[in-house]
């Protein structure tokens, strides 16, 4: 293993997990005082770069089908900007927000809290899977990256 495969998987693995705890933290903390009108945007604001992120993912796979390299790179880059600001906000506003409960007694409470358990611990899974799938890609690996793409796509995409 080359040094800069060392230095990439410390600064993934590190990063994933602080992120994954961060946001585990920020799940347990009681609703910050004085927070600003602009917080409560944020759910919209999350949605709406989830759904380019979407977009951009299922155009980077036809591009990519279709030997279009270049726009699969700029979309995938897109991509990961997009998501990036998306972990931020959302870190935010779990920062500043209590987590909504879904009401007790609800016929619907148990796909809710299903869907909700499974987008969680696979968002952490998805994490260092993307940052390996783009390290291998940006550094050449293409073989790697091919082989974890296929499975890195489905779980971002859920």
């Amino acid at each position: 293993m080359q040094r800069n495969d060392k230095v990439a998987n410390i600064t993934i693995w590190s990063l994933s997990i602080f992120v994954f705890v961060a946001v585990v933290i920020l799940g347990m903390l009681p609703e910050f005082p004085g927070k600003p009108a602009w917080v409560y945007k944020l759910p919209l604001l999350n949605a709406t770069l989830n759904s380019f992120c979407t977009i951009f993912l299922v155009a980077a796979f036809i591009a990519i089908k279709k030997r279009m390299i270049k726009l699969h790179k700029a979309l995938n880059l897109a991509t990961f900007a997009l998501s990036a600001l998306f972990l931020v906000s959302y870190v935010i506003f779990h920062a500043l927000v209590e987590p909504t409960t879904y009401p007790a007694g609800e016929p619907w409470r148990g796909t809710y809290y299903f869907i909700l358990i499974s987008h969680i611990l696979l968002a952490a899974v998805v994490m260092p899977m993307v940052l390996y799938t783009f390290y291998w890609a940006l550094t050449g690996k293409l073989v790697r990256h091919r082989k974890l793409a296929r499975i890195t796509l489905p779980v971002w995409l859920y």
